[in-house]
């Protein structure tokens, strides 16, 4: 392996260290553990020293996407992750490395935990929701569930997150997961809600009901352990560290590997980090949507916490063909944030400016909000829907895209444009414009 480690003054006793250890050293060890196959072909060095100069303090160069591609396209992988199964794991890891070198520029100071013990690294940024595969906005047949499942997994995806109440009535995701082995997949589910015998909504903290619905979990994916295990809401019927409690015991006892909760507040969070390590804490959180969570950011940076956030793109506004119309059977309908002038606006919105900075940059939406999200430093996965395998693809390929400085600018002034044109007119912020 090439010793990039004596340029940068790191040693290589503190590299080992996978409980705290600085940032930027851990970071850049991973991310350049891939490109010592390219230095074999003689184009790596540029690159290296590239990283090397900027990890030591010196401005992020314009040409380091481009000096990444062409280490890529000399191993004969696309940087775009669309030609071959290797290609597509190689490329996310790599690029998802360079995002890494990218958040830099605000961290280069910092020491703080770098995720759970165990936590793969190199996993792919994007992982996959199965909410819309249960039918909530369109029918899905069984058949059309596994061939997305599969694109996913030949995509080089491996998060796959579903949750005891999603609706189950057209999706054995058991039965999907048994066509591929135990060690393709993560599998995260979620507890507290759940489906009673008559398909009715059951909530509850109690540890006897978590206990159960872990069992009944994994009976019902067919797996012997689960990768994560969330509270999928604050419980109102006990304390949430007697729920929280219940999950640390579980993963005690090896039924689950990593344990969270979701839509939390930091009040919630500091309750939890009282009981024991979260691993991940998973809140809405979008580009629109982003105003609640920076306390949330910012406390899971502290106390190296990930997130997994959702409705990134919410539910398909912030990509280049969000919909017009909602059929009658379609969830979106019932929301508010998705109804009459307000809807209009926001697509308006995504369908000019968003997709102009887009068109301008060679990039798509898609890419372009998933590429964002994944500049924050604590995002450990981006779970996104699909019902196609060709909608999947795309997820997984956006997961690939380096935002630059400038597109990151742009992206902000269009958010700020936004954010005076909504307040001019109504005197509201976008979260409360939107009803959120």
């Amino acid at each position: 392996m090439h010793d990039w480690r004596n340029r940068v003054g790191v040693d290589p006793e503190v590299m080992l260290n996978h409980s705290v250890v600085h940032e930027h050293v851990r970071r850049l060890q991973i991310a350049l553990a891939h490109y010592d196959a390219a230095l074999a072909l003689g184009t790596g060095e540029e690159l290296i020293e590239t990283t090397c100069k900027f990890v030591a303090g010196e401005p992020m160069p314009a040409n380091f996407p481009g000096l990444l591609s062409a280490a890529l396209e000399a191993l004969g992988l696309h940087p775009r992750a669309s030609e071959c199964r290797a290609g597509r794991r190689w490329a996310a890891t790599a690029s998802r490395a360079s995002l890494w070198i990218r958040r830099l520029r605000h961290e280069l100071a910092e020491t703080i935990i770098i995720g759970p013990e165990g936590w793969d690294e190199g996993m792919n940024i994007v992982g996959l929701g199965t909410f819309p595969l249960s039918g909530v906005f369109s029918p899905v047949e069984q058949r059309d569930a596994m061939a997305v499942v599969a694109a996913f997994l030949d995509a080089g995806g491996s998060y796959i997150e579903t949750a005891a109440v999603y609706p189950q009535d057209d999706l054995d995701l058991g039965k999907v997961l048994a066509a591929f082995s135990r060690e393709s997949f993560f599998i995260a589910t979620k507890c507290v809600a759940g489906r009673g015998k008559d398909g009715a909504t059951v909530r509850s903290g109690r540890p006897e009901h978590i206990r159960q619905q872990c069992h009944d979990e994994l009976r019902r994916l067919g797996v012997n352990n689960l990768d994560l295990l969330q509270l999928h809401a604050i419980p109102e019927d006990v304390p949430l560290e007697e729920a929280f409690g219940a999950l640390v015991q579980l993963k005690d006892e090896g039924y689950t590997r990593f344990i969270g909760a979701s839509n939390v507040s930091i009040d919630h969070l500091t309750t939890l980090l009282s009981v024991a390590h979260v691993d991940y804490v998973q809140n809405r959180f979008s580009f629109l949507h982003r105003r609640q969570h920076q306390s949330i950011e910012e406390a899971c940076a502290e106390n190296g916490v990930l997130l997994n956030p959702y409705q990134v793109i919410e539910r398909g506004l912030l990509t280049d063909s969000p919909k017009a119309v909602f059929p009658e059977s379609d969830l979106r309908r019932t929301k508010y944030e998705y109804s009459g002038e307000v809807y209009l606006a926001m697509r308006t919105w995504a369908e000019t400016s968003l997709r102009d900075i887009a068109t301008s940059n060679g990039l798509s939406v898609l890419e372009l909000i998933v590429g964002w999200t994944a500049l924050h430093p604590s995002i450990g996965v981006i779970p996104m829907g699909a019902t196609t395998p060709e909608q999947v693809r795309q997820n997984v390929d956006a997961g690939t895209t380096v935002i630059s400085p400038s597109i990151e600018a742009q992206l902000e002034q269009a958010y700020e444009d936004l954010e005076t044109a909504v307040h001019s007119r109504v005197g509201l912020r976008i979260d409360e414009y939107r009803g959120l």
